[in-house]
């Protein structure tokens, strides 16, 4: 690679990484205004947490997430994640199939819980 293709590289993940904080802030502002019970700035939250290493308490979202919006199954996949890497394949299991019961034709949570029972 060239120079000027490095440069480029470097650039596109420091404004990747400045708009990921320009996100973080704004979610933060969400929430401390009281927008904490709308499922997508729950989810959302959960997300960034997750990013910047906080598992706790991105799980902890997820969970929250689907208590104000049982139908929210793409929540289901990151927390299943979470839960496999404490070592919760039960409660992993438990939260795949809540996805499918939600929605039986949910390809990553039919594709996951397959992973999960074959391994």
């Amino acid at each position: 690679t060239t120079a000027v293709e490095q440069g480029m590289r470097a650039t596109d993940a420091a404004e990747r990484a400045r708009a990921f904080d320009d996100a973080v802030v704004h979610l933060v502002r969400a929430e401390s205004i009281g927008l904490t019970g709308d499922p997508e700035v729950e989810y959302s939250l959960a997300l960034v947490a997750f990013q910047s290493g906080r598992a706790e308490e991105a799980e902890r979202r997820l969970v929250r997430t689907l208590e104000i919006l049982p139908s929210f199954v793409s929540a289901c996949i990151p927390l299943a994640e979470l839960q496999l890497a404490r070592g919760a394949a039960s409660e992993a299991e438990a939260t795949l199939r809540r996805a499918l019961a939600e929605r039986p034709d949910y390809r990553p949570a039919l594709t996951r819980l397959e992973k999960l029972l074959n391994r």
